[in-house]
């Protein structure tokens, strides 16, 4: 995991008063950095080759020692761990692979709809309904719905792991832009967006729906980086 959690008031605990009276600054800056390594393991890690990558001498052994009287970390059969922490670590794998499996529903949901769909637009409009009646801008055809989804892998793929497949404003944001600007064109800006997030002063779109929003925005930007390589797109 890239990060655990850590209490803004860890230094007010009992057990880590103790480790501070011990042994200072030095005890607590080791306790911290054996947590750093377990966290990005996931998993318990040999003492040995966690005492060589921390250079654990005979001072620091103590102060190791004395942790674990502490309980704050816990040695088994040669590998060190922090209870606390596993036990996060195994609830985070959890929530993990969940979501990989709600996404992977969702996306195997989405290519059902679309065969749906497909199967549909081959029916013959019933007698009763002229053509008139049909508004075509709210007939969602299936090569549409594969266009929204490339456009949500651009995001997924590069700056938005956490983008929601399924929320039916953004999928409507990207509907909308195909509609008006046309699908190439709006690939072609995503693509720019993605490539161009985090420089400086350009907008911050990581969703379709801040896309639409900030597209002059986002335009004007792009003007102003005086790339003849790319093209204006303030006035669309």
């Amino acid at each position: 995991m890239k990060y655990y959690l850590h209490d803004s008031n860890a230094f007010n605990d009992e057990k880590i008063t103790e480790l501070f009276i011990n042994f200072g600054f030095e005890g607590l800056g080791l306790f911290y950095t054996i947590l750093e390594k377990l966290a990005q393991q996931e998993k318990p890690v040999k003492t040995s080759v966690l005492k060589t990558q921390l250079k654990v001498g005979k001072r620091l052994n103590k102060c190791w020692n004395f942790m674990e009287s502490l309980d704050i970390i816990s040695s088994n059969n040669g590998e060190t761990f922090n209870k606390q922490l596993l036990n996060y670590s195994e609830k985070y794998l959890i929530k993990k692979e969940k979501n990989r499996k709600r996404i992977a529903n969702w996306r195997e949901k989405q290519d059902n709809v679309t065969c749906n769909k497909s199967v549909r637009n081959t029916y013959v409009t019933p007698s009763n309904i002229t053509k008139d009646k049909i508004s075509k801008d709210n007939i969602i055809t299936s090569e549409t719905s594969s266009q929204v989804q490339e456009i949500f892998n651009l995001f997924y793929n590069s700056i938005n792991k956490n983008i929601n497949f399924g929320n039916k404003t953004q999928r409507k944001a990207v509907e909308d832009m195909i509609r008006l600007q046309g699908f190439d064109r709006v690939k072609k800006v995503t693509t720019l967006v993605v490539q161009a997030y985090g420089s400086q002063y350009c907008p911050v779109i990581t969703t379709p729906l801040q896309l639409k929003d900030k597209w002059s925005a986002f335009g004007v930007w792009i003007k102003g980086q005086q790339s003849n390589q790319i093209e204006d797109i303030s006035n669309l």
